[in-house]
């Protein structure tokens, strides 16, 4: 089979198809992609939630392992290092762009020097996207899916 190579917004997308078929999204199908640009780190510990509540700018109680958030890490000045979702499952995940993940976890492990948090790159997971328009198409099994269509 031949693989068809594309740049998007300066990363590489492969593909099995001309572009135009594969992107081709009909309304009544699910869709489960990979995310191969983005890259997981992981935060541990029993200050955790308390750790990231002081580094990230979002309320970290609210997330939980049904709901996720979105946050940034930011300098003194203000200025955004790093966009990310932040996820609480086995543990707080912080979802971010590979290209910076080792930056931010290296911020991070030194704002951690004297908490009891661990920050670590993550490589035992694999980022995926699921685009759910429709209930009745197939969908993952034990995929825990929000109440509405998004």
């Amino acid at each position: 089979m031949n693989h068809l190579t594309h740049v998007i917004n300066g990363r590489v997308l492969t593909t099995n198809k001309p572009i135009a078929e594969e992107l081709h999204l009909t309304e009544e199908k699910n869709y489960l992609f990979a995310l191969p640009h983005l890259s997981t780190v992981t935060v541990s510990g029993d200050k955790a939630s308390l750790f990231l509540q002081g580094q990230l700018t979002a309320d970290i109680k609210k997330v939980n392992t049904e709901s996720m958030t979105h946050s940034a890490q930011c300098n003194l000045k203000g200025r955004i290092l790093a966009l990310m979702d932040v996820v609480n499952w086995q543990g707080i995940q912080l979802i971010l762009p590979l290209d910076i993940s080792a930056q931010t976890q290296s911020s991070l492990t030194k704002a951690a020097l004297l908490s009891k948090v661990k920050v670590q790159n993550d490589t035992n997971y694999i980022t995926f996207g699921f685009y759910l328009q429709n209930t009745k198409d197939l969908i993952p099994n034990s995929l825990m899916l929000p109440k509405g269509l998004y």
